[in-house]
């Protein structure tokens, strides 16, 4: 392990339990700020290199990334609770899953930002979700054998999943995460979500490997006294 992947783990250890960090030594800053990059985890480093008041070459850099993210995931928010709402509107079964649940585990949630927005909705009620989407300036983006893509007016990406991952969950289980969120007031409890989340990861392993970022998520719901 370098120095670097060394000192990433040592932040993220810092933002989620609240160990001090402390200022690296020898560190190629450079490279540090590559794998940071690499791995999506921009806001999260320089929020916590801030909170413990670390200074390194090209951290400006990384708070010009952090802020541009923070704005753009602020953007999709308010798209995505608009969705929610319109859908709830029209009678159409959608849930939110996976990044808009799991930042909700983090100290801070802009500190787990996405670039979409997932949900799943009825696999019944396509032709009324493509209605509602339509006449209320959606713009189709693309059609994949998992999900379908749309933008908002905004250009925030929403994806609509009928199914999840289904090498790992069974198709009835659509219909438990349908039940779980109606039963606790549209919110999934945690082991509805600890289960979504074990099968992305496990999806992401098995298709092409995984990202800190994903052991972040998978790890969050110890952080939240869990399990």
């Amino acid at each position: 392990m370098t120095k670097e992947q060394a000192y990433l783990i040592s932040v993220i250890r810092s933002c989620l339990v609240g160990e001090k960090l402390d200022l690296p030594q020898e560190l190629n800053a450079q490279e540090f700020f590559k794998l940071v990059k690499k791995q999506s985890l921009q806001v999260l480093v320089y929020v916590t290199l801030k909170r413990n008041n670390i200074v390194l070459e090209g951290l400006n850099f990384l708070k010009k990334e952090a802020y541009k993210l923070i704005i753009k995931a602020t953007e999709l928010d308010r798209d995505s609770v608009k969705t929610l709402q319109l859908l709830k509107e029209k009678n159409v079964k959608c849930v939110p899953i996976k990044g808009y649940n799991v930042k909700k585990l983090y100290p801070s949630a802009d500190m787990r930002f996405s670039l979409d927005f997932d949900c799943l909705i009825d696999k019944k009620q396509l032709s009324s979700l493509k209605k509602v989407l339509t006449e209320n300036n959606y713009k189709h983006y693309k059609t994949t054998e998992k999900h379908l893509e749309y933008l908002t007016e905004q250009s925030n990406l929403i994806e609509f999943h009928t199914k999840l991952f289904t090498r790992f969950l069974s198709d009835d289980f659509a219909k438990i995460v349908f039940e779980d969120y109606a039963l606790n007031n549209e919110e999934l409890s945690y082991e509805t979500e600890y289960v979504i989340s074990l099968a992305h990861l496990a999806s992401h392993f098995i298709s092409g490997g995984v990202g800190i970022r994903n052991i972040i998520d998978y790890e969050s719901y110890s952080y939240n006294g869990w399990w």
